[in-house]
């Protein structure tokens, strides 16, 4: 650069910076698909599988078989997201009605193998079918 060009420095900060936000962009995008794709292995696993069916079992002693109330469940991939709180935050759609919610969240704790769920939230008629 020649000395007192201050639109060479200039220019130059400023490509510098673009530069810096590119990289700020991309690895914020690449640090958010691992983070979804994280959450996605999860909700898809055989733990998280064992432990909502156990839930549902509860709640209905015949769930999942031709006798059940609840016949059939769904998670809602769109919905799961980090609970500030911790665990992952699930919405699970009985019987492909729309109507029919369960949202809950899964922990994993230390002490223990697969996970746990957290409080339940239903809409009131998945409570009406399930009385």
């Amino acid at each position: 650069m020649i000395e007192g060009d201050d639109g060479g420095k200039k220019a130059l900060i400023g490509v510098s910076l673009a530069v810096l936000a590119a990289v700020g962009v991309v690895g914020g995008k690449v640090y958010m698909n691992n983070n979804d794709n994280k959450i996605e292995n999860i909700v898809k696993s055989d733990e998280a599988k064992q432990t909502i069916e156990e839930m549902l079992k509860k709640l209905d002693s015949k769930a999942l078989t031709s006798e059940g109330k609840i016949k059939t469940y769904k998670i809602d991939e769109s919905y799961s997201k980090v609970n500030p709180m911790g665990g992952i935050d699930i919405k699970i759609v009985i019987n492909n009605n729309e109507k029919l919610v369960l949202e809950t969240t899964l922990n994993k704790y230390s002490e223990g193998k697969g996970y746990k769920h957290g409080a339940l939230g239903m809409t009131q008629e998945l409570n009406s079918l399930l009385k």
